[in-house]
């Protein structure tokens, strides 16, 4: 097994996002050929080799959008003949800078953890909720200290009580509380502490208002009363269990598949604190910067040897692209 393949098995049992970046096809010359794949992280490290410093900050940056968004993305990096080639074609084109030339495509493949549902309780319209979610290939995870066999998957997890560790990914976690009156405030109170993407409470207006004037009492801010959807569930005039629970899954979804909903993955990495490449686009941080020069008084850092060669033959070529 491969060390690619290694980090690729120990990730996914971590359940930690990552992107898989493969290269598809190579017109020589060209340092990586097809096959060849590197893992790169939230953070933008990356695993594995897939070109060199000409094609490393192009395939970091558009992997940690990956990450952000969720998409896969077909990258092809050429001369710039061959920048118009598949273009609107879904495939981004890249300038490749660097002296050798050639041509490369790779494929970037976001690998994300399935979406976590926590159910807080064990009432039925939880059940129907978590044999709902089970299908659409969410992980599942039911915290009470009395949970029912009867009603709910055999394979979802059970925990006695909710805990902050079980939040992985924020983005991907949605947390429903329906203890019917039990704790739910105490319930509330430590899901509040965390971060997640969703949090739903099963209970009558009447009721949840309640609950909101005592979390008041407990300190707790307006702002973060206003992440608690309650009533969970789109307004589909739901009655029954399992129309609560099928109303509840629904706003799940549209929330998770919205234009304007959170990245799927937050990402940061140290590089993205610095200034611009203007021919790549790759954030540079000017302290220490080995590659750069001056044009018409400013100042222009780079990436690689390639983009500064390429920058110095024609500034003004990429400083209009920058203005367009």
């Amino acid at each position: 097994m491969s060390t690619t393949s290694k980090k690729f098995t120990e990730l996914s049992c971590d359940r930690i996002p990552f992107v898989l970046a493969t290269v598809v096809a190579c017109d020589n010359p060209t340092s990586a050929k097809p096959g060849a794949k590197a893992i790169v992280l939230q953070d933008g490290t990356l695993h594995g080799w897939v070109g060199g410093s000409c094609t490393q900050p192009i395939v970091i940056r558009e992997a940690l959008a990956a990450l952000r968004d969720g998409e896969p993305k077909l990258l092809r990096i050429g001369t710039d003949e061959a920048a118009e080639y598949g273009h609107g074609n879904g495939v981004l084109n890249f300038e490749m800078t660097c002296y050798s030339g050639g041509t490369m495509e790779i494929f970037i493949e976001p690998v994300l953890p399935e979406e976590h549902l926590i159910l807080i309780g064990n009432s039925p319209d939880l059940a129907t909720l978590a044999r709902l979610a089970n299908v659409m290939n969410f992980l599942v995870t039911i915290c009470d200290p009395e949970v029912p066999v009867d009603g709910f998957p055999s394979d979802v997890t059970k925990r006695d009580a909710f805990r902050k560790d079980l939040i992985g990914n924020g983005n991907q976690t949605w947390v429903v509380v329906a203890t019917h009156g039990r704790y739910d405030e105490d319930a509330l109170l430590s899901v509040l502490k965390s971060e997640t993407r969703y949090i739903g409470l099963i209970a009558s207006k009447k009721r949840a208002a309640a609950i909101f004037d005592y979390l008041r009492t407990k300190g707790v801010s307006q702002e973060d009363l206003d992440r608690i959807k309650a009533p969970a569930g789109l307004d589909i005039g739901a009655h029954t269990p399992n129309e609560i629970g099928l109303s509840i899954l629904a706003e799940i979804v549209q929330e998770l598949r919205s234009v304007t909903a959170a990245p799927r993955v937050s990402t940061t990495t140290k590089s993205e604190e610095g200034v611009q490449d203007p021919v790549c686009g790759m954030s540079v941080k000017p302290a220490g910067a080995k590659f750069l020069t001056e044009f018409q008084g400013e100042s222009y850092y780079f990436c690689c040897a390639g983009c500064l060669q390429a920058f110095e033959s024609d500034p003004a070529k990429y400083l209009d692209e920058q203005v367009r």
